[in-house]
């Protein structure tokens, strides 16, 4: 059935859920897992706020650091999981402000044929039903893709 996993995570409690849904699919069936994890890049305008940040080397750095750890924190929870459930499960950090996106080219370029994500994460209320990430990566992916709740 499928031979590659790619479960996209952001660290939140659903997509806990999700990862270890996405690890013990790939038990049963065999396949290959890989984590993903997209992280924002840094950025001086924030156009919501009408806000300009000072173009700071220090700022930029410590911006990256964090997110860094953050990324870090984030998939070796999701190896773990795996781990725990006898998976081997690679991982890879990229840097985008559009998260679906990345993760669509990463699928495809890591020869992925089903990405598995939580129904919405962290960014919570903002789409509650189905997050905004997630709808998105349903409207422009062509990789089957499990939703779960």
């Amino acid at each position: 059935m499928f031979k590659h996993i790619m479960i996209a995570t952001d660290g939140s409690p659903l997509s806990g859920i999700a990862c270890a849904k996405a690890a013990l699919l790939a038990k049963l069936l065999g396949a290959k897992l890989t984590a993903i994890h997209v992280v924002g890049r840094y950025q001086r305008e924030l156009d919501s706020e009408g806000y300009q940040l000072p173009d700071a080397k220090l700022l930029r750095q410590r911006f990256e650091q964090a997110e860094s750890a953050r990324a870090t924190r984030i998939l070796d929870e999701a190896r773990k999981v795996a781990s725990d459930l006898g998976v081997q499960c690679a991982s890879t950090v990229v840097s985008d402000e559009q998260p679906h996106r990345a993760i669509i080219e990463q699928a495809t370029r890591s020869g992925c044929d089903l990405i598995v994500m939580a129904s919405h994460g962290r960014r919570g209320v903002e789409g509650i039903l189905l997050g905004s990430e997630t709808q998105k990566l349903l409207t422009h992916c062509r990789i089957p893709v499990l939703v779960c709740r």
